[in-house]
């Protein structure tokens, strides 16, 4: 399943950011992945394939969100981690060029 898409806008380029849950099981049996792709103005992809945005691969990674930050020309992409008891917001940046490395 993968759903819950976010778009965001900046310097030409679109982030589109999602929640992944086509690998549950495969590493954690609760996981869920926050994935991103960026694209031209055009709509072609800037990235060869997919990428996984969240650096923890354990627990469930849920409800992405991206968005332009002009103050530093970045994408920024915003989660809940579900690893406990309780949800946290994590959140990292995603340079509009260049590597995604999770």
């Amino acid at each position: 399943w993968q759903g819950r898409p976010s778009v965001a806008f900046g310097a030409g380029v679109f982030l589109v950011g999602w929640t992944d849950d086509e690998n549950v099981g495969v590493l954690d049996p609760n996981s869920g992945e926050v994935m991103a792709r960026r694209f031209d103005i055009q709509g072609r992809p800037l990235d060869a394939t997919e990428v996984r945005v969240n650096p923890n691969t354990m627990g469930h990674q849920d409800f992405a969100h991206v968005l332009w930050v002009p103050q530093v020309s970045c994408f920024l992409a915003v989660w809940q981690d579900y690893q406990g008891v309780y949800p946290n917001s994590l959140a990292r940046y995603v340079p509009p060029a260049g590597p995604i490395n999770p």
